[in-house]
């Protein structure tokens, strides 16, 4: 009869983790890239989606991470997180509102108001609407009457979700676009808690563990706390893929 230890090791080995080098209790969050910023009258785009993750990590292997420009998706370790949509830009020919665009968590952005004045030569006055957020949705655009001399507010950006390990948000939706062409005063929506927070609207990755002494290379290498409870992040932000790498 084999012996339980030997057992233990071969299932163990069977896993990708090794006998003598244990695996990695890890936290990490994936952040897919944001939608266009509400620019002149146009819709916000919508935050990426937000995937937040507590699993084991081999230290035997490196690990691919893939960080999403503009709208696309970033992922990690086999999970992705889906891109925001673009907010709709300034239609100058039948006036269609300008609605902010969808998080990656497909909630649907705030809706625009565009008003048309006049012949097709005449200036335009509009809001765009908010960008979604990855929770909730994003704020609707406000025109007030008169058109001819009213105010005119793009909606806030929807607000992202807070990853509980750093207590910051990601996933913010950007805020609408607002532009009184003439017709009065005009101010953009605000964007949303945790909106384009990799800059540059790309997504980004982020991977924290608790230990000692750093286990990995790869990404921007941070700590906080001290001796064996320090806890260590590697934060990727460039585009393309690059690797989380075992010490």
């Amino acid at each position: 009869m084999p012996r339980l230890s030997t057992i233990g090791a071969a299932a163990t080995g069977a896993f990708g983790f090794g006998t003598l080098i244990p695996p990695v209790s890890a936290d990490y969050v994936i952040v897919g890239g944001t939608g266009n910023n509400g620019a002149d009258s146009g819709g916000g785009g919508g935050g990426g989606q937000v995937r937040a993750i507590s699993a084991l990590l081999s230290r035997l292997q490196s690990y691919a991470v893939v960080v999403g420009a503009a709208t696309n998706s970033s992922s990690f370790n086999g999970t992705t997180a889906a891109g925001g949509v673009n907010g709709q830009s300034t239609n100058t020919v039948d006036g269609t509102n300008t609605n902010g665009g969808a998080s990656g968590n497909s909630n649907a952005g705030g809706s625009g108001q565009e008003i048309y004045l006049g012949d097709y030569n005449s200036p335009w006055a509009s809001g765009g609407g908010g960008g979604q957020g990855a929770v909730g949705g994003g704020g609707s655009a406000v025109d007030s009457p008169p058109y001819t001399s009213g105010t005119y507010t793009g909606g806030n950006g929807g607000v992202g979700i807070t990853w509980a390990i750093n207590g910051s948000y990601y996933g913010g939706g950007a805020g609408g676009g607002a532009n009184a062409a003439g017709h009065g005063s005009s101010s953009a929506g605000s964007n949303g808690l945790g909106y384009n927070p990799f800059g540059s609207l790309k997504g980004g990755v982020i991977v924290s563990y608790v230990s000692a002494t750093q286990l990995y290379t790869g990404g921007t290498v941070t700590s906080t706390g001290s001796g064996a409870a320090t806890r260590w992040f590697h934060t990727f932000t460039t585009v393309g893929t690059t690797n989380l790498v075992p010490i």
